[in-house]
């Protein structure tokens, strides 16, 4: 006899608890892409270090490196005063502490500071900043060609060779590395769990930045601009009726992004007012309209580098109005512009970020009273964004296409790289190759000069600083040179009429220092010992003041003043 069903006893199991696994081909996927993407950094980085390994034996230069690095006390030894100097000080008119302090811990864990220990370094950066934006790259397209081809040609591009090999330009390097960091952190924060985490990690990575350089002051603005395109594109897809999205929620999703990067937002504005307090001198002496004027033109130089990268120089000084320039740069702001709202996601992110690192170097047109349109180091920050792009484009042409331009451009870009890395081992080829571009160029006329000055060539050092001098009459510095020059060349006479036009209110410590060396000449040893204590007086920093006078008491046979001397010039000689 069977039981009524109703009055069955039911029992209740705890529920069957089911296992979630990940399946074994995706885990081999995974693995796959790790393992590819550690293989595509380390070819980008060895190609970044073989490419510039030739530069570890280069030198210093004169423009930067002597008044940055080689003479710069704060720049030598980790030490409390350093530090404070180097937090409370501008370089000359940018604040960069981070910048500082990496000379200064070179300086302390190497005993000094060695143009080839600093040309190493800068190679060890760059081949990081490169195997970093292969892995942006790769992490934003989700394609490892794009993230290989990007850190390719951010190795290769010659473009970049400035800030590699020009000393000085450490600032960019360390600035873009920190910048770097920070985007791939938040990249890594768009599907971590601890996010907090992360976050505070991108705000550390970012304050080093812009501490190392204020270039990457408006990153944060890239990445508001990212995050509320990326909801505008998900409202288009769940809404496709709705063409434009109302300015209300534009407006709320903006406000609500930059609370999230509030503390970015909050650096970036601190460093903005404390660089234009740095650079008030310089933008006094530039109007706003040339500002205006310079900036297209600045932006279509760098386009036409990035295409066509041959002729770059140390210097691009702004001579006349140049109407393709401006056309090309409005033309790509524009360009720019449309790319960033109607692009795919990978191309708005590669815009963003061009634009954010490229746009703070257009309002500092002015450098020691001179115009200039645009710097190659400029650059480096916005090749993140703009290697992205260009691979990126690349990739998505035809595959014949696709293969006439690399085939094309990366044996150009090697060649051409590797011509500014044999360039920049001798200063002179620096210079001349300015002037070849830019024939009555002050700076490069001056520098030059002095660099031979400090070589021992008396008849070249004349040469360019008279010419130097018929640009800018009445620049009593390069006066004093080109005394200095006569006096090595033993033409007293002309050193004396050149020292007699120079203004008595302007006759410095160097003036001081070839009077010194004229009486020096001439024997008069007490008048030149004279001369050289008030030269010390001025500035004791002149080593070749101290190692002159200890000479001198060393020929009255006065011993312990000529030591008392040379150990000063021991102690101040920093390199």
């Amino acid at each position: 006899m069977c039981e009524d069903a109703s009055s069955q006893k039911k029992v209740f199991a705890p529920p069957r608890t089911t296992l979630y696994t990940i399946p074994m081909y995706a885990k081999s996927t995974v693995l796959h892409q790790r393992w590819m993407s550690a293989l595509m950094m380390s070819v980008v980085v060895m190609i970044a270090l073989t490419l510039y390994a030739p530069s570890i034996s280069h030198g210093f230069i004169n423009t930067d490196d002597d008044v940055l690095i080689e003479t710069n006390r704060t720049a030598h030894g980790l030490s409390i005063s350093n530090l404070i100097t180097a937090w409370t000080t501008f370089d000359p008119e940018l604040y960069v502490p981070v910048t500082t302090m990496s000379f200064q811990l070179q300086s302390h864990l190497f005993g000094s500071i060695s143009p080839s220990m600093t040309h190493a370094i800068a190679i060890i950066l760059h081949a990081i900043i490169a195997a970093s934006v292969s892995w942006i790259s790769w992490s934003i397209s989700r394609r490892l060609s794009v993230g290989f081809l990007a850190g390719f040609l951010f190795a290769i591009h010659p473009i970049n060779a400035e800030a590699v090999l020009w000393a000085s330009s450490r600032k960019d390097l360390l600035a873009t590395l920190f910048c770097s960091l920070s985007i791939v952190l938040w990249l890594r924060d768009q599907k971590a769990i601890d996010s907090e985490r992360i976050g505070r990690g991108i705000l550390f990575s970012f304050a080093l930045s812009v501490l190392a350089k204020p270039s990457t002051a408006l990153l944060p603005l890239a990445f508001i601009g990212i995050d509320v395109l990326k909801k505008e594109n998900e409202s288009m897809k769940q809404n496709l009726s709705e063409h434009t999205a109302p300015r209300k929620r534009v407006l709320e999703r903006v406000m609500s992004a930059c609370w999230q990067y509030r503390g970015m937002l909050l650096i970036s504005a601190f460093v903005l007012i404390v660089g234009i307090i740095g650079k008030r001198l310089a933008l006094q002496s530039a109007s706003m309209w040339d500002i205006v004027l310079i900036a297209p033109q600045s932006l279509g130089l760098s386009v036409l580098h990035i295409f066509a990268p041959w002729k770059l120089t140390l210097f691009y000084p702004y001579e006349a109005f140049q109407l393709p320039l401006f056309v090309i740069g409005m033309t790509t702001a524009v360009l720019g512009t449309v790319l960033l709202q109607k692009g795919d996601r990978t191309t708005q992110c590669a815009v963003a970020l061009s634009l954010a690192l490229f746009i703070p170097s257009l309002g500092s047109p002015v450098r020691n009273n001179e115009l200039y349109i645009t710097a190659d180091h400029y650059m480096y920050g916005a090749m993140i964004g703009i290697s992205l792009l260009l691979a990126n484009g690349v990739l998505s042409l035809r595959k014949d296409i696709r293969c006439l331009l690399l085939i094309g451009c990366v044996p150009f870009f090697t060649v051409q790289t590797n011509q500014l890395v044999k360039q920049w081992s001798n200063t002179t080829d620096v210079y001349q190759t300015v002037l070849e571009e830019y024939p009555h160029h002050f700076a490069t006329l001056n520098n030059l000069g002095v660099w031979q000055l400090e070589h021992g060539d008396a008849p070249d050092a004349i040469m360019y600083l008279r010419r130097a001098l018929s640009e800018k009459p009445d620049e009593q510095k390069t006066k004093v040179n080109l005394a200095a020059a006569h006096v090595l060349g033993d033409d007293i006479v002309e050193a004396m009429s050149i020292l007699d036009s120079v203004p008595p209110d302007q006759r410095d410590a160097s003036y001081g220092f070839v009077i010194a060396q004229i009486n020096q000449k001439k024997g008069n040893i007490r008048d030149a010992i004279n001369w050289y204590m008030k030269v010390l007086n001025q500035d004791p920093t002149l080593t070749k003041a101290w190692n002159n006078l200890g000479v001198l008491y060393l020929s009255l046979n006065e011993w312990q003043e000529a030591e008392k001397n040379f150990r000063q010039e021991i102690g101040r000689a920093h390199v």
